[in-house]
């Protein structure tokens, strides 16, 4: 499978920078700041790759192929959307009150929940072979940037903490966090081409289009904190 540099390269490039400002006393950590829209960016951008090839896979699910994946996809997109909650203000997105953000959220959580009730209950329901399925999905290359990403967040709770021998660092532990989350775009870019490759004929997906929107975001956030 190929892999683009871009994502790495503009994540090296995006750390230096911030390590720069930082050292300058410009301040990217805080909350809604550099750093954070910079995750908030990778998160929906990786949303969006996999809804829309779940939307593919939804009008191919006459096929059990894509109404396999279909129903894996439905539960791991949890993970970017569980990530955008995290991460969104909900209250300065939606314009509404303190009181109102609390039911925003839980409508947020009821949406996720259902979207992976409704992949556990396709799986279960529509897809014959289901061992080996889920076998061969975790084994192959679309998952392995989850099991990295895994890592990674360990990783930032371990710098957050100062747990490895370094003082705790919000800094390493942010960019540690837009690490992850670049790795599950990673992974959504990777289901989205083998949900391509569920098409007849398969189709081929060009990974820059998307890496060259979130380094653009990146250059576009750097501009404007400087």
């Amino acid at each position: 499978m190929k892999h683009s540099l871009v994502l790495p390269l503009s994540f090296a490039v995006f750390a230096a920078l911030s390590v720069a400002l930082h050292l300058s006393g410009v301040s990217v950590i805080e909350e809604n700041g550099l750093i954070e829209n910079a995750q908030l960016t990778v998160l929906l951008l990786a949303v969006a790759v996999q809804g829309l090839a779940l939307a593919g896979l939804a009008r191919r699910a006459g096929r059990e192929d894509a109404r396999a994946l279909l129903a894996m996809g439905m539960v791991m997109i949890s993970v970017p959307l569980a990530g955008t909650g995290r991460e969104v203000n909900f209250g300065r997105m939606l314009g509404i009150t303190p009181e109102a953000v609390d039911t925003a959220k839980l409508v947020y959580g009821v949406i996720v929940l259902l979207l992976i009730l409704g992949g556990f209950g396709l799986w279960s329901v529509k897809v014959s072979r289901r061992w080996q399925r889920f076998r061969a999905f975790l084994a192959g290359p679309v998952c392995r940037p989850v099991y990295a990403a895994v890592a990674v967040f360990v990783l930032a709770g371990l710098l957050e903490n100062g747990k490895i021998g370094l003082p705790p660092s919000m800094l390493l532990e942010e960019l540690a966090e837009l690490a992850t989350f670049l790795l599950i775009l990673e992974f959504a870019l990777r289901f989205a081409q083998a949900a391509a490759d569920t098409a007849v004929p398969p189709k081929t997906l060009r990974y820059g289009a998307v890496a060259w929107i979130y380094a653009a975001a990146v250059a576009a956030l750097v501009f404007l904190a400087v």
